[in-house]
């Protein structure tokens, strides 16, 4: 019951001296305070409803600038008791330009010849009609290239113009008088509702609340040199008639408004170089399909998404550029493409690529394709390339230019036709003076430029040529003629040219047979008849024997003894002759030892060792081995023995051809000596009996049984007198024939006033005592001599 049931409001102007009451008027006058609301029982009356609030319609706000008021508001209870007034200040403005909206932007780029494109840029907007008509529109757009398609627009509001580089900027205004609109830069239509063009300004189809209109404007030239995209950000503001201040700039920063245009830059290959004849395609393969390599250039740039190659048949050309006239097949390759060239240079452009069919899609790089022709195709094939950019652009269809006719883009391929020449006949033919002298004959639809001669001694081997190793001689050939007509030669048969060559190379001499066999190689290709040659099969095996010139070679003999006893000999030596039957019969080897001679043995016959640890039985005389051939020679073990060691011997090794030529090498095996040791000295020890001299103790392995004898020298260095008078003293010497030396049972030499030397045997050799007297001595150098067995020598210095 105590809270406000009805409000009282009242304004006034600022600067003004009363207020005015702004509740209305009772119907018997007086001004009627307003009922607050109060919630129903079933809470129905809205939310916000209790709150006091009146309307000032009929007040007037200036179309620009600001207006001051100010306003009270009392309220009052039950029972009429009003409240004191409540009051507040307001300067507000009027409300500001509305901006235009942008509701659609295309941007298009043009290509005339260079990477730089001419742009137009299509801008549709709509702005409010019915509250405020606008006066002017502005509009700015920067240009800006994109390395990447998902490169964002550089800027967030519009930047001063000019932008920076490499951004390229543009800037129209629409001014409108009434209800027509005239661009500063470009032209400008109006719109209907749907987006289609309004027939004229203002006319029903365009009336609304809002009107469209679309903006038109020629943009910069676009370089796309470097980029394959540009794009372009637009913003626009809105000036009304009356009221300074414009509009805001929209769309928003984070809601640009971009459109993007793709290079329309083609990517124009090359033209390839034109061969001198029509280039072949690969031998067919194991499907019987002939592959050919189209080649481009010029289209290695970032730009470049793809290539396409197209194809065309001669058949299928000229039915579509002139039907009725089909290849003349009769004529040589190269009139025939000559003939292309012309139809193809003469039809207009537009019929150029009717005969042509899409024949792959490859990547650009790398700068080549394969493509298979037709199975058994016998046409010319076209072959014409152009290129996809990454914005979808495809090249036009090349037209030459520059001086160039259209054929120069086409590159021409034909299927080769395989001619193999027949199998090649060989006359082997052994000359007075021994010589060999093969003839190669054979009959071909293809010139043959030469015979290849395989040799093998392995009939296994020669089963096949290819198993026979690399060809040993290449014979160039030459056509046959007739010797009486002077007319080339034909087979017989086939009617086909015959191919001659004769050959004498130097097969190596050997007792086996040689195994030949030849095939004629023709031209590779024959570019006028699109014919491509192909090795003929081998001839028939024929042999040829060609014997060593002069008896086998024997190795010099080298010896050595064996046996615990001494009285065993092994003789090594080695032969090019054959360990195995031959044609012409066997190779023998026979041995001398002494005074015994084996008999006369095939060399086959003798017993074959892996190596020398199985000596053989030499009671009955020597005995030969034979190990494993290498190297084409077999290595022989002559194995014999001699009753006395000491006595020299003579050992003779034969061996003979199946012809009788004979290889002998003699060896004097001297008599066995036992081994001597080396020889050698040693100083053992060295001591000084004080105030009276030095006993030194000597070993060496000298035997003074030797004949001739072993010398021992022995030098006595003495130290100097001290200054005044330095005099250097002249070192004691001594010297015996090891055998005069007399001997003791105990190496200690007597003591007397020159150096005294004694002997004895010990277990490691000759153990000699040296007296030397002298009180203090400096070195002592010993050395044992022999005329044979050389110098050794030893010294001793005292610590």
């Amino acid at each position: 019951m105590t809270g406000p049931v009805a409000h009282a409001f009242a304004g006034w102007r600022h600067g003004a001296g009363s207020a005015e009451d702004l509740m209305p008027e009772r119907l018997l006058g007086g001004s009627q305070p307003r009922a607050i609301p109060r919630p129903d029982t079933d809470d129905t009356t809205l939310a916000g409803a209790d709150r006091p609030m009146v309307v000032q319609g009929d007040q007037e706000l200036p179309v620009d600038g600001s207006v001051g008021r100010g306003y009270a508001v009392a309220q009052c209870d039950i029972f009429g008791v009003w409240s004191r007034w409540e009051d507040v200040e307001l300067t507000t403005s009027s409300p500001g330009v509305a901006p235009p909206r942008l509701t659609h932007l295309t941007l298009l780029a043009t290509y005339a010849g260079s990477p730089v494109c001419p742009s137009l840029l299509t801008v549709d907007l709509a702005t409010e009609w019915s509250q405020r008509t606008p006066a002017a529109i502005d509009l700015r757009a920067v240009f800006y290239p994109m390395p990447t398609g998902s490169t964002p627009p550089p800027f967030g509001t519009p930047p001063t113009p000019p932008p920076p580089a490499p951004n390229l900027g543009l800037a129209s205004t629409l001014t409108f008088t009434g209800d027509a609109a005239t661009a500063s830069a470009g032209t400008v239509v109006p719109l209907r509702e749907d987006g289609s063009v309004s027939p004229g300004w203002g006319t029903p189809e365009q009336a609304g609340e809002a009107r469209s209109y679309r903006l038109t404007v020629p943009g910069p030239g676009l370089d796309f040199g470097a980029v394959s995209r540009w794009g372009v950000q637009v913003w626009a503001r809105q000036a009304a008639p009356g009221i300074a201040a414009p509009s805001v700039w929209v769309p928003v920063p984070a809601q640009p408004a971009t459109a993007v245009a793709a290079s329309p830059v083609p990517a124009v290959p090359t033209p390839p170089p034109l061969p001198p004849g029509v280039p072949l395609g690969s031998t067919p393969d194991a499907q019987g399909v002939s592959h050919a390599k189209v080649g481009w250039s010029g289209l290695a740039g970032p730009h470049v998404d793809r290539v396409v190659v197209w194809e065309a048949s001669e058949t299928t050309l000229r039915q579509r550029l002139a039907p009725g006239s089909p290849p003349d097949r009769t004529l040589p390759l190269g009139v025939r493409l000559q003939q292309l060239w012309d139809l193809y240079d003469a039809a207009p452009a537009a019929q150029r690529p009717l005969g042509f069919r899409r024949a792959a899609e490859v990547p650009a790089v790398p700068a080549a394709a394969d493509l298979t022709l037709a199975r058994g195709s016998e046409d010319i094939h076209l072959f014409l390339v152009t290129a996809v950019t990454t914005t979808g652009v495809e090249s036009p269809w090349p037209a030459g230019g520059g001086g160039l006719p259209a054929h120069t883009h086409l590159q021409a391929v034909a299927a080769p036709r395989l001619r193999r020449p027949a199998t090649p006949l060989v006359r082997p033919a052994i000359q007075p003076d021994g010589s060999l002298t093969v003839a190669f004959e054979a009959a071909s639809p293809i010139p043959v430029t030469a015979f290849e001669v395989f040799a093998t001694r392995s009939g296994l081997a020669a089963r096949d040529h290819l198993t026979m190793g690399p060809p040993l001689a290449q014979v160039p050939a030459g056509a046959a003629f007739d010797p009486a007509t002077a007319d080339p030669r034909l087979d017989p048969i086939t009617r086909q040219r015959v191919w001659t060559a004769d050959w004498s190379g130097a097969l190596p001499p050997s007792w086996e047979p040689w195994h030949l066999r030849a095939v004629a190689v023709p031209e590779h290709t024959v570019p006028v008849s699109a014919e491509r040659g192909v090795v003929s099969p081998a001839s028939d095996v024929v042999t040829a024997v060609v014997l060593p010139s002069a008896a086998p070679q024997l190795d010099a003999l080298v010896a050595e003894v064996v046996g615990a006893d001494n009285t065993g000999l092994l003789v090594r030596t080695a032969t090019t002759a054959a360990d195995r039957v031959v044609p012409a019969g066997s190779h023998t080897v026979q041995v001398t030892l002494g005074a015994v001679t084996g008999q006369v043995l095939p060399l086959e016959a003798t017993e074959r060792v892996a190596d020398e640890s199985t000596p053989p039985d030499t009671t009955a005389g020597p005995v030969v081995q034979r190990l494993p051939r290498t190297a084409g020679r077999t290595p022989l073990l002559v194995w014999g023995r001699r009753d006395d060691p000491s006595v020299p011997v003579q050992v003779t090794v034969r061996v003979a051809d199946p012809l009788g030529r004979v290889a002998e090498q003699t060896l004097l095996m001297p008599g066995w000596v036992e081994p001597r040791p080396d020889l050698a000295l040693k100083i053992i020890d060295v001591v000084r009996i004080a105030g009276r001299g030095y006993v030194a103790s000597l070993l060496t392995s000298a035997d003074p049984a030797t004949e001739p004898p072993h010398v021992l020298t022995v030098i006595v260095s003495l130290p100097g007198t001290f200054p005044p008078d330095p005099v250097r003293r002249r070192p004691l010497r001594g010297s015996w024939e090891l055998p005069d030396i007399p001997t003791r049972r105990s190496p200690v030499p007597p003591r007397g006033a020159e150096i005294m030397a004694v002997r004895s045997r010990g277990p490691q050799g000759t153990e000699i005592g040296l007296w030397i007297p002298a009180q203090r001595i400096v070195a002592l150098t010993a050395a044992i001599t022999h005329p044979i067995e050389g110098e050794v020598n030893d010294g001793w210095r005292p610590a």
